[in-house]
């Protein structure tokens, strides 16, 4: 028997809180927030205060695009050193936004959004490998979007 973790329980209520925003499914958005606040802690060994939620800076909001930010803020929080889970997320909704941060200018120095394939690709598998970059915006670069992200 393999131990693995496939997602992590503070992962799921952030996107049940996320699909509640978005409309897509109906509960409670505010809790689901709330929730995966407070598995998150757990997990990092921290015990939530009991008044953490009364802190403006962590109660969640009336607005959906302040929902939306806070929820992906508290995820990305929650998921930072969980391996690629937490740029997956922030390529996805780029929340935080950070790309304005120091050199992190997005005219200048633009964030990577995928991997390149690798160069045994183009060697063993070039009609495949032309097809695939073609669909590409920007042919084989890390700076093309992927169909998961247009």
């Amino acid at each position: 028997m393999i131990k693995a973790t496939v997602m992590q329980a503070d992962e799921v209520q952030f996107l049940l809180a996320e699909a509640t925003v978005k409309g897509w499914i109906t509960g409670n958005a505010k809790q689901y927030y709330e929730n995966g606040v407070k598995l998150a802690m757990k997990r990092w060994g921290e015990t939530t205060p009991t008044n953490y939620f009364s802190n403006p800076v962590a109660a969640f909001p009336s607005g959906t695009k302040e929902q939306l930010a806070k929820i992906g803020l508290q995820k990305w929080l929650g998921l930072f050193f969980m391996g690629l889970e937490g740029y997956a997320d922030y390529r996805r909704t780029r929340t935080p936004f950070m790309e304005a941060n120091g050199d992190l200018n997005p005219t200048t120095n633009l964030f990577p959004l995928r991997y390149r394939y690798p160069q045994t690709e183009l060697k063993n598998n070039a009609a495949n490998y032309q097809s695939a970059i073609g669909k590409l915006d920007k042919g084989d670069t890390e700076f093309s979007k992927m169909w998961l992200i247009k």
